[in-house]
């Protein structure tokens, strides 16, 4: 029996959104329900949206970005050489917004870089 390869997967615009605004609920702590409350839809709706089976609309992407403290380009997805969609990089500065459970003291650097400041008691595990 030989093994085939597994192709990449080719993700849809609608699914890389949906992969990014997962990452942004996961770390806040927010719930879908949530979500259906901020977008004004089903809480089913809301979950195939986060799915990547059902379509985004950019006034849902704009009210999401509003939300969470981030700008639409924080949730807009990039096509690769291959034509596949990729997720937005995270962007874990909106956590010292306020929206999530934990804040965190994270901030970008001048290089434009999402890094956790550095504070004065260093310790050997910081980076």
């Amino acid at each position: 029996m030989t093994k085939q390869a597994i192709a990449p997967s080719q993700l849809s615009a609608d699914q890389a959104v949906g992969l990014t605004v997962a990452q942004y609920l996961q770390a806040a702590t927010i719930t879908r329900t949530k979500v259906s409350d901020v977008l004004g839809c089903s809480r089913v709706n809301a979950s195939k949206k986060v799915a990547g089976k059902v379509g985004w609309s950019i006034e849902e992407i704009y009210t999401l970005a509003e939300f969470f403290g981030l700008d639409t380009t924080d949730l807009l997805p990039k096509k690769d050489d291959t034509g596949s969609w990729l997720p937005a990089p995270f962007n874990p500065a909106f956590l010292s917004r306020g929206i999530g459970k934990t804040p965190s003291p994270l901030d970008r650097n001048e290089d434009g870089v999402w890094r956790a400041r550095q504070d004065s008691n260093l310790q050997p595990s910081d980076p």
